[in-house]
């Protein structure tokens, strides 16, 4: 869950984007509004008029956002940034998909059902999630850095699959293999966990930091040829 980027403020397409958040969740102020390039029509974000992100209400009426994963120029990027930082300043999730449910714009899709809309995203997010596995486990498995680099965006994604499910009702994937693994990415990161935590390691980088700073200011451990 999430978009790449980043958090925006103090732009004229900034109001655009809290307004459309707040009237989907209160129903207050204006129902559209628009700039030269940014604009929204009761749920639908558009950037030069091209449906970006969708808001949504689940059954039990749990509010979220659907953001387009379809790759774009670097100023409509800029538009979707304002327009997930007014859903993380509202505390709304929003999930990167494929398909927002939408049917006009250049990126037009046809009416969906939406068991069908989700079942189509959560399967997208469900191979993200699998794919990274493979990429990890099998690329990286004794490459140690890269594997942590890579579980942490493993996590990510499979936190945003069950929040997807949760949230749409979608039907998942079988996952019994995924939580298997994901057992497994947990256990590892326990351990580093505590192994880093634990009392003897703390001391042990604490008495290596007082060295440090001990041999830069005093000249402590110092070779006598490094003062020639």
């Amino acid at each position: 869950m999430g978009y790449s980027g980043g958090r925006r403020s103090g732009s004229t397409y900034e109001p655009v984007a809290k307004q459309w958040v707040r009237w989907n969740l209160e129903e207050k102020g204006k129902s559209s509004m628009r700039t030269q390039r940014v604009k929204f029509r009761g749920d639908i974000f558009q950037s030069y008029d091209t449906p970006v992100a969708a808001f949504k209400h689940n059954d039990r009426g749990e509010p979220y956002a659907l953001i387009t994963d379809h790759n774009h120029s670097l100023s409509t990027n800029s538009h979707l940034s304002y327009a997930t930082s007014a859903l993380e300043d509202a505390g709304v999730p929003f999930f990167v998909v494929p398909r927002l449910g939408v049917s006009y714009g250049w990126n037009r899709e046809t009416r969906l059902h939406p068991e069908t809309l989700h079942e189509i995203n959560a399967k997208h997010l469900f191979n993200q999630l699998t794919e990274m596995i493979e990429l990890t486990v099998k690329r990286y498995r004794n490459v140690w850095w890269k594997r942590d680099y890579y579980e942490t965006d493993i996590r990510a994604k499979w936190q945003a699959f069950l929040d997807y499910v949760r949230i749409t009702g979608a039907s998942a994937p079988a996952v019994a293999d995924i939580v298997t693994i994901m057992d497994d990415v947990e256990a590892r990161r326990k351990v580093k966990h505590d192994t880093f935590y634990h009392p003897l390691a703390v001391a042990k980088r604490e008495r290596a930091r007082a060295l440090r700073i001990a041999k830069e200011a005093f000249g402590i451990g110092r070779k006598p040829e490094e003062d020639e």
